[in-house]
């Protein structure tokens, strides 16, 4: 279907019941390992699935990141043809910040508050586990207590424009 296009989107959040048999749908297109790797979580997080989904994706490889979610869609009777694992595509260590400041957070799991403790004024923005801003907040130098309540539970990842960034789980 997109076939030596362009494309380089995220389908996570399409819904997909119209179209279950996607043989060849993401065969030769230009969607990069991360991207790739973010459509397979957000599929994984959506049960709106159909349960005899077919998706082709031949030529496309995903991160290690994305083994639980598309080992779990094909254990719930999703088919898949992809090009496998690309040992190089790391697009969480894209957010992670792997300097010797890190951020400094608790608790993780948090539920209502999460705590963070960083060294400069910046602005924490907060990420799904696909990608998707869910939140947007001014920090300060020391400690700060980032409301998270109303998140629903799963993985989320907060940066700073400082560069600085970490991941963290709501209960």
């Amino acid at each position: 279907m997109f076939a030596n296009s362009n494309m380089n989107h995220i389908f996570g959040t399409w819904t997909l019941k119209p179209a279950v048999k996607m043989n060849g749908f993401l065969d030769a297109a230009a969607m990069d390992c991360c991207n790739y790797s973010k459509t397979l979580m957000g599929w994984a997080n959506f049960f709106g699935i159909p349960f005899d989904l077919e998706l082709g994706a031949a030529r496309i490889q995903y991160s290690g990141e994305a083994i639980p979610q598309r080992e779990w869609l094909e254990n719930i009777g999703r088919t898949i043809t992809d090009a496998g694992i690309d040992p190089d595509c790391d697009f969480i260590s894209r957010l992670i910040d792997q300097k010797e400041n890190v951020l400094e957070f608790y608790p993780n799991p948090a539920t209502d508050i999460l705590h963070l403790n960083t060294d400069s004024q910046s602005q924490a923005i907060i990420y799904n586990s696909i990608g998707q801003q869910v939140g947007d907040f001014s920090v300060v130098s020391g400690d700060n207590s980032i409301p998270i309540g109303a998140l629903t539970p799963g993985m989320y990842f907060v940066t700073l424009n400082s560069g600085k960034a970490v991941q963290f789980f709501k209960d």
